[in-house]
């Protein structure tokens, strides 16, 4: 069974609308990422970045990147003691990781409001 889109343009709901037709109004510029849409005229409204795989990938890398800095800061920090350093960078890293895996597993959006 095909997918039905709904999209809000301008407090008007507009649809059903295929998945082809869908991408292809995003890539004529008529929607965009920001737009809200809900698949199914039952379910919640969404920014249609919410359905697209790997939207949010940038926040991941910035998490990632801020784990890093913190790791090296701190390890520069307790220089003068390599085994406090050592504890700290492992359990940062570890910690970063969590925060990762926790992010890529959350295959539930958050609803429009």
């Amino acid at each position: 069974m095909a997918v039905e889109w709904y999209v809000c343009i301008g407090g008007d709901q507009k649809g059903p609308l295929s998945t082809e037709e869908l991408k292809r109004w995003l890539k004529e510029g008529r929607i965009t990422l920001d737009t809200f849409a809900k698949q199914g005229p039952a379910s919640p409204w969404k920014p249609l970045k919410h359905f697209l795989r790997g939207s949010d990938d940038w926040l991941n890398r910035l998490a990632l990147l801020g784990a890093v800095l913190l790791v090296v800061e701190i390890a520069l920090v307790i220089l003068a003691d390599p085994t406090t350093a050592k504890f700290i960078v492992i359990a940062s890293g570890a910690v970063g990781l969590a925060f990762l895996l926790l992010r890529r597993g959350s295959s539930t959006p958050q609803t429009a409001r």
